[in-house]
């Protein structure tokens, strides 16, 4: 709380709409980016087009298998805690692609992937060392209508390494931090053309969430989203 309302200082801030998995980002969201990283440069921070570099496809294997045998776990321990057995009667296909990926994994293969996230976050660490913060989208895509086919886990045709690549083409930019330890926060500044809300994500080094708060709360002082709303919203009483 008392990070809240502090002086944010100059910051360096790097911005990117390009995700660096190679998954595509929607213009109307690279553009909401380009406006953002403007309206940081008008605060009077020094902002710079640049993004870290890493090996996408190490990665994202890594995290599947990290993600799959972490669910493999979650599963069985629920199973045995319940006593309700893991199948198509209570799981959705996903889920339950997922298991069984998990549980074919070997413990050379969780080596191997820890071993790609630790060179992952030192490469992004190294990025670290000429910015402050780092901004991108929160997610690639504009809001998906509910029942989305992209996101439709009870799919009968889902393996797990499709499941992960889906969720991954909708959502690149989150799930490197989450290797990485580093804090992060998103934050609704932005709308698209059918006044949906844009998130725009701010990561700082590892353990510097105090940049964030300083920073997010001179950004919502300045582009305040409280009283903003959509064409279609909980509060109309349709």
């Amino acid at each position: 709380m008392e990070e809240i309302g502090a002086p944010a200082g100059r910051l360096r801030i790097a911005f990117t709409g390009k995700s660096w998995t190679g998954v595509a980002v929607d213009p109307e969201i690279a553009k909401a980016v380009d406006r953002t990283a403007k309206f940081c440069s008008e605060l009077g921070h020094d902002v710079t087009e640049a993004g870290p570099v890493i090996d996408a496809e190490a990665f994202g294997l890594a995290a599947q298998n990290i993600w799959c045998s972490f669910i493999a776990l979650g599963i069985e321990a629920l199973s045995a805690a319940t006593g309700r057995k893991a199948g198509p009667e209570t799981l959705e296909a996903s889920s339950l692609a997922c298991l069984e990926y998990g549980k074919s994994l070997s413990a050379v293969d969780l080596y191997r992937a820890d071993d790609v996230m630790n060179r992952v976050s030192r490469d992004v660490a190294g990025f670290f060392n000429s910015y402050d913060v780092l901004l991108t989208p929160t997610i690639a895509q504009r809001t998906l209508p509910i029942g989305a086919a992209l996101l439709n886990g009870n799919a009968v045709d889902l393996t797990a390494e499709k499941w992960v690549r889906q969720i991954f083409t909708y959502a690149p930019f989150t799930s490197l931090f989450n290797t990485t330890g580093q804090p992060a926060i998103s934050l609704p500044l932005e709308q698209d053309s059918a006044g949906l809300p844009v998130g725009m994500q701010f990561v700082a080094r590892y353990g510097e969430e105090a940049v964030l708060f300083r920073l997010a709360a001179s950004l919502e002082e300045a582009k305040p989203w409280k009283d903003r709303r959509p064409s279609v919203w909980a509060g109309n009483n349709l």
